[in-house]
């Protein structure tokens, strides 16, 4: 079952990768276009998504939102999960494989033979993004003093800014230049820097974006705001978990809620992030909230069975017997995914053995199917112990005995017919 909600977990997160990866500001060249018209010339056109996109904006067929089309190609540097010490910088552009690598001796040499400071390869990056990317601050400073221009995109649309926030650059280094306007350009995702930062983990970079007018409450395309990506723990690997205290700490909305009604406790509990849970408890954070489907941070780690969650939610008063839009408990989860201690967990804090979803199943309906495949007695036992019914049926007529197969030496059956018992009990 572990290997089962592991990908489960793995598809969601390339779902999410899909739809919110750090190509995101379709429309910043349009904004800058406004702003700089000296964006419509050559610093441009030199990357020829990015010139086309300018020049023919205008004229572009339009998505239902009225935007422009997505480029069909998915380039590994906007990939946030991309590992580049895995490979090296994939472009010819030699100012920016110099920036790449944090070299501003090459760069100045580059510049004073006639390297155009502000260049784009194929993929519209220019040496400011691979600068900022890896976190090079005395290239980037270089940079600036040289022209490089902050606001351009690359082909996804993402900036030096948002690759800066995102990874962790010199992120103060960028807002000096920039208007608050700029600092929180929206693309077509509705993702700005800030979100960014929530995403990456990095609280250096959050102050600064804060300092230079942020909006520490934006809301992406997800309705998910910087605290709630922050509140996943889902961080790049130099990003940490600091950055969840400093987003409360510069205002972040603890109750914020999602397109789909979670909110950062949600988001916390369903990975087991207790650091975050923690924190925002302790900033009101209502135990109890539920989602669009009904579904509580309660509801939510249960499926993960983090025992330390779990009490940590219970501790703060969360009903484990809530029922979600289908009927469904804390326990049903719990049972579903084997999860034998968040199921002692449950009981204990009151949890009704017997409630039944939308379908008439209960928790030991859950145990007896799901357990089935690896034969997993212990918490079908759990629940008999607690008085689960194992002739209760549901809309189809079925029972947990019916379900759990006719092999005689299973232990889940015979937990179900009282003839087993863990060895340990």
């Amino acid at each position: 079952h572990k290997m089962v909600y592991a990908a489960r977990i793995a598809a969601v997160g390339l779902l999410v990768l899909l739809l919110s990866h750090d190509g995101s500001a379709f429309s910043m060249t349009g904004l800058r276009a406004a702003l700089r018209p000296t964006l419509r010339g050559s610093a441009v056109s030199r990357s020829p998504l990015v010139g086309l996109r300018c020049e023919a904006e205008a004229d572009a067929p339009a998505t239902p939102s009225g935007l422009p089309p997505m480029p069909k190609f998915f380039s590994k540097w906007d990939d946030p999960n991309y590992d580049p010490t895995k490979d090296v910088v994939d472009t010819d552009v030699p100012l920016q494989i110099a920036a790449f690598n944090g070299d501003v001796d090459e760069m100045a040499k580059l510049v004073k033979e006639g390297a155009d400071v502000n260049e784009g390869n194929n993929r519209g990056w220019t040496a400011l993004m691979y600068a900022c990317r890896y976190r090079h601050a005395d290239a980037v400073q270089w940079l600036i003093d040289n022209g490089a221009d902050i606001g351009m995109a690359n082909s996804f649309g993402a900036t030096a800014l948002m690759q800066s926030a995102h990874y962790g650059g010199p992120t103060h280094l960028l807002t000096p230049h920039l208007t608050p306007e700029e600092v929180n350009f929206r693309n077509v995702f509705n993702w700005t820097a800030f979100t960014w930062a929530g995403k990456g983990g990095h609280a250096d970079s959050a102050r600064a974006l804060a300092a230079a007018g942020g909006d520490v409450d934006h809301k992406n395309m997800k309705g998910s705001t910087p605290l709630l990506e922050a509140s996943t723990g889902q961080y790049e690997k130099n990003g940490d978990q600091s950055i969840v205290p400093t987003l409360l700490e510069l205002g972040a909305d603890v109750h914020a809620r999602s397109a789909e009604g979670d909110t950062p406790l949600h988001n916390a509990a369903y990975l087991g992030f207790t650091y975050a849970m923690e924190l925002l408890l302790g900033k009101g954070a209502d135990p109890d909230a539920v989602n669009d489907l009904g579904e509580t941070p309660c509801y939510n780690v249960a499926r993960g069975g983090d025992p330390a969650a779990l009490k940590m939610l219970l501790d703060a008063g969360a009903n484990p017997n809530i029922e979600t839009k289908e009927g469904r408990v804390a326990l049903h989860e719990a049972a579903r995914w084997g999860k034998i201690e968040a199921c002692n967990m449950l009981l204990e804090a009151g949890a009704d053995v017997n409630v039944a979803d939308k379908n008439a199943s209960t928790p030991l309906h859950e145990a007896a199917i799901y357990c089935r495949d690896w034969d997993d007695g212990e918490t079908a036992y759990i629940l008999m112990q607690a008085g689960a019914k194992n002739d209760a049926e549901n809309s189809e007529g079925a029972t947990p005995l019916s379900m759990a197969g006719d092999d005689e030496e299973s232990e889940l059956l015979g937990a179900l017919k009282g003839t087993w018992e863990p060895e340990e009990w």
